[in-house]
């Protein structure tokens, strides 16, 4: 990854955390809304490495392929594995997909 990306991730989730962060001081949660695909993998890690009171911020998506939740191809898979880590790991997850019968 280039240096300029890795920037740029930086700032955003900079960015991102500073107006959760603002919202949590006025609201008892805050919803975040994030897009699929590899592009955002560095935002959300980075993302993942600020403290704030995860539990009371919930997280979904904007969009999302019908796919098993497992499949490489899962935006929630996504998620899960880069955003969701550590302290952030305390924030609620709703999924866009549910298992069809």
């Amino acid at each position: 990854m280039s240096q300029a990306r890795q920037q740029l991730a930086e700032q955003l989730a900079e960015a991102v955390f500073q107006a959760l962060h603002e919202d949590l001081n006025h609201q008892e949660r805050a919803l975040l809304v994030v897009s699929g695909g590899s592009t955002p993998v560095p935002f959300f890690k980075a993302l993942a490495a600020k403290s704030l009171p995860w539990e009371r911020v919930e997280v979904t998506l904007a969009d999302e392929r019908w796919v098993d939740e497992q499949s490489s191809d899962s935006n929630a898979k996504l998620v899960r594995e880069h955003l969701l880590q550590g302290e952030a790991s305390a924030a609620t997850f709703i999924p866009l997909t549910c298992s069809a019968a």
